[in-house]
């Protein structure tokens, strides 16, 4: 579901729809808004299985993310991200859903390699969210040995994601946003969990 870059709709979710949804208005002159414009993808019916997200802009930047999922009682589970956008490369995520589930019905998750954090990382110094060559250098040549010694000998290559993760932590906030610290932190727990 969606709109491509023209602006034209497409669905490929039988029954889906995607609206725009206006700001609440506050009074009755209409002249005070409550919220801002927001795009919602709606699937009323739902099948079990999984789902793919893909997000694109035209410009580079943090875009708020809301995924709310029900299960066959109507039990909510929200999920809310900031997510950075980049006008080069499609980010997605995924939705593995189960309608028929309880607990854990509904899971999103971004799929993760060494090279989607290069990209991010490359993205976010593009962005000025890293604010400076070398911390975005270093934090590439990091994630490169971590990535040599994958297969061949897994402690070195967690011994290097450690390494990634403190110097990330100490070029906050002089040289890394916090918001950059939040994704790539969010990219290194995936990884390591893959």
């Amino acid at each position: 579901l969606g709109k491509d870059g023209g602006g034209a709709s497409f669905t490929q979710i039988a029954n889906g729809s995607f609206e725009t949804q206006l700001p609440l208005n506050f009074d009755d002159d209409h002249s005070h808004n409550v919220g801002d414009t927001f795009w919602e993808y709606l699937v009323p019916d739902p099948v079990s299985g999984q789902y793919q997200l893909t997000f694109s802009a035209n410009q580079s930047g943090w875009y708020n993310f809301e995924l709310n999922a029900y299960d066959q009682n109507a039990n909510p589970l929200v999920f809310k991200k900031k997510i950075y956008v980049s006008a080069s490369t499609p980010l997605e995520y995924y939705l593995d859903y189960n309608q028929s589930g309880s607990e854990g019905f509904a899971v999103l998750r971004r799929p993760m390699t060494f090279g989607v954090i290069k990209a991010d990382i490359r993205a976010l110094r593009a962005s000025g969210d890293i604010n400076f060559d070398q911390t975005s250098r270093l934090l590439i040549r990091y994630l490169d040995i971590a990535q040599r010694y994958v297969n061949s000998n897994p402690a070195i290559t967690k011994s290097y994601l450690d390494v990634f993760e403190q110097f990330l932590r100490r070029n906050y906030p002089k040289f890394v946003s916090q918001s950059a610290l939040n994704l790539l932190l969010e990219d290194l727990s995936a990884l390591r969990a893959s």
